[in-house]
């Protein structure tokens, strides 16, 4: 009877002490100095050949022509009041751009030496737009449409059409994927009746409830939910199969693969929201059907991340953005390089340069030497 009581007491005392500390993490200040609270809370972003489209949210798409890096100017802009996500394709004669509206999905032309122009909006396409109040500890799958990924990335600054790692559709080949609260659909952009402007529906395909993101790469969708990455092959585009996948513990988890590996950021959050741990995973791909996790490494607060050769490039709120150089194989959980002083959500790389979405801000670097970035302009997003 003593013996039960005391683990009784012990248990108590155990839950009032979790409550405790979690409580004191919810008052505590972010260790990272952020320029200022009242700073516009970033919209997703996308980077095709020399332009730069920046969601402001609740306002406006702006682009931005970003041919000179160290000088970025505003190009133009679109009314977007309910828009949450973007995507944008190149064309022969310009660029096609993807927007979320109200639950709709509009469509624009842009042309060189053009205003935008609205060419179609497909209705229900995508979730209703819900903008958060204060900063991103939000449900991804609250939001819109999400941002969206272009998989044929060329070696040149000046072509192709890249997204962010927080994204929700992806553009692989002729095909557009569309993530909704447990569903994909289909679109095909190019070949018989269908282009870039006029897109084909073809089909609905349930998934997991709580899947977040979604990264095209190899000729698959790799998947980041709540619960783990799951990997869907397009060995027919018109129909995703899902063939393998891990579980991990419950938290915000974007993916971007650079072969043989993939790397997952987990947020760790309350209960309700998040998992007990916030961490950078690198897992190694083996046959896409049973990939295993092989190191992990702790992280304050991470959001978006990227890859190149190797070196990974993590948004952490708390503390910046983080460079791990090799963290495959590196013995130390240390980054090797840190970029403070900024508050980073995302990041999208193209050859030497990379992109940061951050708080009030997007921010360009070169990263000629991965481990010594170099900021090269600055752009006020208020």
């Amino acid at each position: 009877m003593i013996n039960t009581i005391r683990i009784l007491v012990l248990v108590v005392f155990s839950l009032a002490l979790i409550a405790a500390v979690r409580g004191r993490r919810a008052q505590a200040p972010d260790r990272l100095m952020l320029p200022s609270t009242d700073m516009q809370e970033p919209g997703k972003f996308w980077l095709a050949d020399d332009r730069l489209y920046v969601i402001v949210p609740g306002r406006e798409l702006r682009i931005y022509n970003i041919a000179d890096l160290a000088n970025p100017a505003l190009s133009a802009t679109i009314p977007a009041t309910n828009t949450s996500e973007l995507a944008v394709l190149p064309t022969d004669d310009g660029h096609v751009v993807y927007m979320d509206n109200a639950g709709s999905l509009d469509i624009y032309r842009i042309a060189p030496g053009s205003a935008p122009l609205l060419v179609r909006s497909l209705a229900g396409v995508c979730d209703v737009t819900q903008y958060p109040t204060g900063d991103w500890e939000y449900d991804e799958d609250a939001y819109g449409c999400g941002s969206c990924y272009q998989s044929d990335t060329v070696g040149n600054f000046s072509s192709g059409s890249t997204g962010g790692s927080l994204a929700r559709f992806a553009v692989s080949g002729d095909y557009l994927y569309t993530l909704r609260s447990g569903s994909i659909k289909v679109f095909q952009l190019r070949g018989g009746v269908a282009s870039p402007t006029d897109p084909l529906s073809l089909g609905e395909y349930k998934t997991d409830w709580d899947i977040e993101t979604i990264h095209p790469a190899l000729g698959h969708l790799f998947m980041g939910a709540a619960s783990g990455v799951h990997v869907y092959s397009l060995t027919n585009p018109h129909a995703p199969v899902r063939i393998g996948g891990l579980t991990h513990a419950r938290a915000r988890d974007p993916i971007v693969v650079e072969e043989p590996y993939a790397y997952v950021t987990l947020r760790d959050g309350n209960f309700a929201d998040g998992g007990p741990f916030s961490r950078l995973e690198v897992l190694r791909l083996n046959s896409l059907t049973n990939m295993e996790i092989l190191r992990t490494f702790g992280v304050g607060a991470p959001y978006g991340l990227a890859a190149k050769s190797g070196y990974v490039y993590v948004c952490d709120r708390e503390n910046g953005v983080l460079v791990y150089n090799q963290p495959a194989t590196t013995p130390s959980p240390a980054p090797d390089a840190k970029i403070s002083g900024i508050d980073p959500r995302d990041a999208i790389i193209r050859d030497t340069t990379l992109i940061i979405n951050a708080r009030g801000e997007v921010l360009l670097y070169s990263i000629a030497s991965p481990l010594q970035p170099v900021r090269l302009s600055r752009i006020s997003i208020e």
